[in-house]
This record gives C-alpha cells, sequence and structure tokens, in this order.
C-alpha cells in the first residue's frame, strides 16, 4: 500500500534537501570540514557526525591495533571517494528518516557506518568476503567501463569507420585516460591498443566473466543493431564519440583495486 505521507509537501522538502546534499558531495569535490554536513536527525543518528567526519586518536594513545588498521587503510584518493560515499548514504538515511521509515533508515545509518570503518582500515562482518586464490579479477566499474569503450567504438565501426582506425584515434586521443582499464600482467595485450582489440573480441564472443558489463555490451549492441539501418553515419560516428569521451573521463577517475 502506497504511502500518502510519501506525497505531502514534507516529502517534497525532503527531496530538495537530499538532491542538493548528493549534488554537494559528488560535484564540489572536497569541502572545508567546517562546510561539511555531520548533523542528522537527534536520536537515531547520535554517531552520525563522527562517521562523516572520524577524528584520528591523539599519537600518544595509539595502540598496536591503530597500527594495524593504519597500515591496511586505503590511499588518500580512495579514502576520499569512500568518505563521499559514506556522507551519501547518510544522506539516504536521513531522507528516509525525515518520510517516516526509521527502521530502513536505521539500517543505511549502519551501511555507512560499516564503510567509514573500511575506509579506516577496520575490518567489518558487513563487507566480509571470501578471498579466492588467485589473481584478483577487476572491478566491476572497470569492467562496465570496458563494456562502455566497446561499444563506442561499435558506433565508429557502424558510421563506416574500420575497427583498427577506430581503436588507434581512441588510443591516440585518451591514451592516458583509458591506461587505467587495463592491467598488462593479466594477459590482455602489451599496450593498450592490443588490449582494447581483446576486450572487443571478448565482449563479442560472450567471454566476459563479469556478468554485468557482458549484459551491458549485449544490450547496448543491440540497440545500436535497431538504430544503425536507420541512422545516417554522422550521427553515428557522433554517439560514438560522446561515448568514448565520457568513458575517458569516467575511467580517469576510477580506482583500481591495490595489487596483492
Amino acid at each position: 500500500m502506497v504511502d500518502p505521507s510519501r506525497y505531502q509537501p514534507e516529502f517534497f522538502a525532503a527531496w530538495e534537501t537530499f538532491a542538493d546534499e548528493i549534488q554537494r558531495i559528488f560535484n564540489n569535490g572536497e569541502q572545508d570540514a567546517q562546510t561539511r554536513p555531520t548533523q542528522v536527525t537527534p536520536g537515531l543518528f547520535a554517531p552520525a557526525a563522527a562517521v562523516a567526519n572520524p577524528q584520528p586518536s591523539a599519537q600518544g594513545d595509539a595502540t598496536p591495533a591503530d597500527s594495524a588498521a593504519l597500515k591496511s587503510a586505503p590511499p588518500p584518493a580512495q579514502a576520499a571517494r569512500q568518505e563521499q560515499y559514506v556522507r551519501a548514504i547518510l544522506a539516504v538515511a536521513e531522507l528516509l528518516y525525515v518520510i517516516g521509515q526509521r527502521d530502513v533508515a536505521m539500517r543505511f545509518h549502519l551501511l555507512a557506518e560499516a564503510l567509514q570503518d573500511r575506509a579506516e582500515g577496520k575490518d567489518h562482518p558487513l563487507f566480509a568476503v571470501q578471498k579466492r586464490r588467485g589473481r584478483q579479477f577487476d572491478t566491476s566499474e572497470i569492467w562496465r567501463l570496458r563494456a562502455s569503450l566497446c561499444i563506442g567504438i561499435q558506433y565508429l565501426i557502424a558510421s563506416g569507420m574500420e575497427q583498427d582506425k577506430a581503436i588507434t584515434f581512441v588510443v591516440r586521443k585518451y591514451r592516458t585516460q583509458l591506461q587505467r582499464l587495463r592491467d598488462e600482467d593479466r594477459g590482455q595485450g602489451s599496450d593498450l591498443k592490443s588490449s582494447i582489440g581483446t576486450w572487443l573480441k571478448t565482449f563479442a564472443s560472450e567471454e566476459v566473466r563479469n556478468d554485468a558489463a557482458q549484459w551491458t555490451y549485449r544490450t547496448e549492441l543491440r540497440q545500436l543493431e535497431e538504430i544503425k539501418t536507420s541512422t545516417d553515419g554522422t550521427r553515428l560516428q557522433q554517439a560514438g564519440l560522446n561515448l568514448i569521451e565520457k568513458t575517458a573521463m569516467r575511467a580517469a577517475q576510477a580506482l583500481k583495486p591495490p595489487k596483492t
């Protein structure tokens, strides 16, 4: 049953506050600590300030456990990104609390706490995973970006450009950004150009081990097949160029897991 309160003026006011907060978190980059939102609804989220703005322990109070946590803590860029997501999850929790979904709000708050613990190098049951032997596979984010890149190249090919020329163009223009998508130690080719060729073949043959990325590629390729006969080459090429540029910009911000 739909809760009528969700459509009251209070809901829209809460939603606008939430939307503004998400905009600040992800679009404004690092803010001064005094401007960061650390206050949430009293009572339910008492420790929220500590989650959103953790304070380091005094040097004299350091323990062996603190030292171990420091050693396992993520590098600064990754920690900053994790903090963004902690604050975003807290914003979701606040929105849910305001519209009366307190039980669900608490779950999101606990998720924010768990992620903050991980950002500080502390183990947490919510993020406990069974370690596998052998090499570590690339993240879903990396594979989705590879899928988007390959689809962008497929648009260029559909516009009449030869595959080799399309790959050469992409490498020449976005080599620096796209290097984050490859790992020369994992059999993806000796350079970026050969890596992209390998990804194209792997996606085309449905051999990608990341199901989400393979599904993305398959779906987008099906859409391209549906429109390419009724769309002129210039528009197809521009669509491909736009997608490749956006993918390169996202790739430049992607964080690869540390090698083990």
